[in-house]
């Protein structure tokens, strides 16, 4: 997904786009929005509050020369107030975001992840769109679509709820990322994560087979051995007179096969 679907639609009673991504990321000549929407470039040094009808960019990614302040996601959701929204840009693919790193920040203050999608703008892999609220709102598809949920009241219900939510966003576009790409017989999941699993999974069962077949081996070779041929005939001697009565044939038998 390009960033301006993924924006278009939360255009509706939007003003400005505040952008706080580090300067080595280009987003503006991707967004296409009106020109009723005032686009910002503040950078990542900005402290003042979000007010509704603001959205702002910001990237968290693993690094730090290209993507920032690992903190400064943590910051900018910490300042939104209730009603504005923060897209914040992952560098790593959906299967792969650490979206742990924000799920205690966005429950203290309230905020809840509408939406969180496959994002296509180098090296940033994936996207998440975060409100701040009052009361749980219905979250998105990856394609903007309102998904209908029931949702609790009280503000213990709606911390609880929101730490659900969010990382139910995450673990449910990451399942569908990998289920198209298993669909399409992707070979850029997690690099090469797929393949990696299944040379991996196939190493464990060439190690079973061979393990198998060495104990299969040390089983024949225990069967043919004198000592285990000795000991079955001590044994039957010793449970029935018959067997009894044969022991020197069999013993005769054993020593004669030592050298076969």
């Amino acid at each position: 997904m390009r960033i301006g679907d993924l924006l278009r639609p939360y255009e509706g009673g939007l003003r400005r786009i505040l952008d706080e991504t580090p300067a080595g990321i280009d987003v503006r000549r991707h967004l296409f929005t009106s020109d009723a929407i005032d686009y910002i470039r503040a950078g990542s040094g900005s402290v003042g509050p979000v007010p509704a009808g603001t959205i702002v960019l910001t990237a968290l990614g693993p690094d730090r020369k290209e993507h920032g302040d690992p903190t400064h996601a943590g910051a900018v959701i910490a300042r939104l107030e209730p009603g504005a929204r923060a897209i914040v840009l992952f560098g790593w693919k959906p299967d792969e975001l650490p979206y742990h790193r924000i799920l205690d920040v966005l429950a203290e203050h309230r905020c809840q992840v509408l939406q969180v999608a496959p994002l296509e703008l180098g090296s940033l892999g994936a996207a998440a769109v975060i409100e701040r609220v009052d009361s749980l709102k219905e979250p998105r598809d990856p394609l903007g679509e309102p998904m209908i949920v029931e949702v609790g009241e009280g503000l213990d219900q709606l911390s609880i709820g929101l730490r659900i939510a969010n990382e139910s966003g995450f673990l449910a576009c990451a399942d569908r990322y990998l289920r198209a790409a298993l669909v399409n017989g992707s070979r850029s999941v997690s690099e090469g994560g797929l393949d990696s699993y299944r040379t991996r999974l196939d190493s464990q069962l060439k190690e079973r087979d061979a393990r198998i077949l060495q104990l299969e081996n040390q089983v024949r070779m225990y069967e043919a051995s004198g000592a285990l041929k000795l000991g079955r005939v001590l044994a039957a001697a010793g449970r029935s007179p018959r067997a009894l009565v044969h022991l020197p044939l069999d013993l005769l038998r054993i020593w004669r096969s030592r050298g076969s």
